[in-house]
C-alpha cells in the first residue's frame, strides 16, 4: 500500500449510521481480515487485552434478548429500543471486550488505550473493505464491567439456551394464538345488543361492548396468564440446564443468578401460591438448588 493510498483510507473514514446500512451481507472472510487486524494492534508487554463476540445471523436474536432483560429501571425502554435496532439493523455485531492482564504488568488506562487501537484498526479494515461501520458504546457496558468474563458467558449459555430449546418460538406462537383467541370471543360481543342491555346500555356502542368485553374477559386473562407463566419457569430450569451443560462450570451461574436477585431486590422465599400465579421466573433459590442438583 502507497502513502496516498493510506493518507486516504484514515482521512476519508467516517461513521456510517445503522439507518444507512444495506442488506448486503459481510463474508466470513472479511470479519476473520477485520479482526486479525485488531489483533495486530500495539500493546505493551504484549498483554493483548482484547478479546471480540460476533453475534451474526441468529446469535443477533440472542444478543437482543439479553438487552431486553437490562434492568428496566435503570435504562429507559426507549434507550434499550433505539440499541435494539441498531443491532438488527447490522449484519455483523462485534463486541470488543477487555480483560486486564492478570499479573497487572501495565496501567488499565494501557490496556484501554490498546483495545481502542484495536477498534481502529478495525474501523480502517471496514472502510478499506467498503463496508460501513458504528461504533457504540450501549447501556451494556455497565452491565459488562459489573462480571467476570465466566459469568456473562454463563448468561450468553443460559440465553442460547432459550434459542436452542425453541422456547422463543414457542412463546411467539402461544402469544400469537392468546390474542387470536381473545380477538375470537370478542367478535361475539362486538355490537351485541344483549350484552349492552345487561349493563343497562339501550345504544349498541362499540366503546361499551369493550369496556364490557374488558371485564368480562378478565377471568379468561387470569388463567391463560397461569398457563403461560408456569411454562415460563419450566422454560427458565431448562435454560438454566442447558447453561450448565455447555459450560460445565455452575459457580459463575450460580454467582449470577444471585447477583440478579440482589440488583432486583427480589424476594427470595415467595409463597408458593404468588409463584404459582404470576411469578414468570423461579425463585432463585429453586434456580439455584437445581443447578446445583445438576452439577
Amino acid at each position: 500500500m502507497n502513502r496516498e493510498t493510506l493518507n486516504k483510507i484514515i482521512r476519508n473514514r467516517k461513521t456510517i449510521y445503522p439507518t444507512q446500512f444495506s442488506d448486503k451481507e459481510i463474508p466470513e472472510s472479511v470479519i476473520n481480515e477485520i479482526l486479525e487486524n485488531a489483533i495486530h494492534a500495539p500493546t505493551h508487554r504484549m498483554t493483548q487485552p482484547w478479546f471480540f463476540k460476533i453475534y451474526k445471523g441468529k446469535s443477533k436474536d440472542v444478543l437482543c434478548e439479553i438487552i431486553y432483560k437490562i434492568d428496566k429501571e435503570k435504562y429507559s425502554a426507549v434507550k434499550i429500543n433505539k440499541f435494539v435496532e441498531k443491532v438488527k439493523s447490522s449484519d455483523t455485531v462485534i463486541s470488543v471486550c477487555m480483560t486486564r492482564d492478570e499479573n497487572d504488568r501495565v496501567p488499565e488506562w494501557e490496556e484501554v488505550a490498546a483495545v481502542s487501537m484495536a477498534v481502529q484498526n478495525m474501523w480502517l479494515s471496514c472502510y478499506a473493505n467498503n463496508i460501513g461501520s458504528y461504533w457504540s458504546t450501549p447501556a451494556l457496558k455497565d452491565e459488562y464491567a459489573k462480571h467476570s468474563t465466566e459469568e456473562i458467558v454463563s448468561v450468553v449459555a443460559h440465553e442460547v439456551g432459550h434459542y436452542k430449546k425453541k422456547h422463543i418460538l414457542l412463546g411467539t406462537s402461544l402469544g400469537i394464538l392468546e390474542t387470536g383467541l381473545m380477538l375470537f370471543i370478542f367478535n361475539f360481543f362486538l355490537g351485541d345488543r344483549a350484552l349492552c342491555s345487561v349493563f343497562g346500555v339501550q345504544e349498541v356502542s362499540v366503546y361499551c361492548s369493550l369496556l364490557f368485553f374488558g371485564m368480562l374477559y378478565s377471568p379468561v386473562s387470569i388463567f391463560t396468564s397461569i398457563i403461560t407463566s408456569a411454562l415460563s419457569r419450566k422454560n427458565e430450569f431448562e435454560a438454566d440446564a442447558y447453561a450448565l451443560e455447555t459450560t460445565q462450570n455452575p459457580a459463575p451461574l450460580i454467582s449470577m443468578l444471585k447477583g440478579l436477585a440482589a440488583s432486583n431486590l427480589s424476594h427470595l422465599t415467595p409463597h408458593p401460591l404468588m409463584v404459582f400465579l404470576s411469578y414468570s421466573h423461579p425463585p432463585v433459590i429453586d434456580r439455584v438448588a437445581a443447578v446445583r442438583a445438576r452439577s
